[in-house]
């Protein structure tokens, strides 16, 4: 009996001693893919070619073949929360009237996508976007949908952004209707400081 009660009390170290072993490395490895996640990286450092002052020449389309409606703007970005977003404040004049806009840009380390978020005084809504970069051509590029108060409805668009130099970069925004996209905005950005 002594024997029996000795091998079960056994048995039962020696499943405890597997389990707290397996939680600990369970545990490291949730350490790490926590610290992996939350770590700025390349990617982070890419995106921070956007920090800086930039002026902007914009040129906006109502309809395809029209002629484009021409304005400047300010662009102000930064590296915020230690390196891991691209904040980005727009500000200018439209038509006449003062135009404020705000973009967040983020590179997610676990989904390895680019994501981004755009607002402004021109609406009420957000508009939610996910991309990824090519280095061949120095270009990122961004699709999403937004709310068309024209039509009462999400539309789908494409945005691209790419880089000219260090100090240029062109912003390109397409609105996509049945499969054809139609350039609705252009931003030419030069880098003053």
């Amino acid at each position: 009996m002594k024997k029996n009660i000795a091998s079960l009390f056994g048995i039962v170290l020696f499943i405890l001693f597997v389990n707290i072993n397996s939680y600990a490395q369970n545990d490291s490895a949730a350490q790490k893919a926590t610290m992996d996640y939350m770590s700025p990286g390349t990617m982070h450092q890419l995106l921070a070619k956007g920090a800086g002052e930039w002026t902007a020449k914009v040129k906006l389309w109502n309809t395809p073949g029209s002629e484009p409606i021409i304005s400047e703007s300010s662009v102000k970005g930064e590296m915020i929360l230690g390196g891991r977003y691209l904040q980005e404040k727009h500000t200018g004049d439209f038509m006449g009237m003062p135009y404020e806009g705000l973009s967040i840009t983020a590179y997610d380390n676990g989904k390895k996508v680019f994501l981004a978020s755009l607002f402004d005084n021109f609406g009420t809504g957000i508009m939610n976007m996910e991309g990824k970069y090519d280095e061949a051509v120095k270009t990122f590029t961004f699709t999403g949908k937004t709310y068309d108060p024209t039509k009462n409805a999400d539309v789908s668009f494409k945005q691209t952004i790419k880089y000219l130099s260090e100090n240029k970069k062109i912003m390109e925004m397409y609105i996509i209707n049945n499969g054809q996209e139609f350039k609705m905005m252009e931003y030419e950005m030069t880098k003053v400081k």
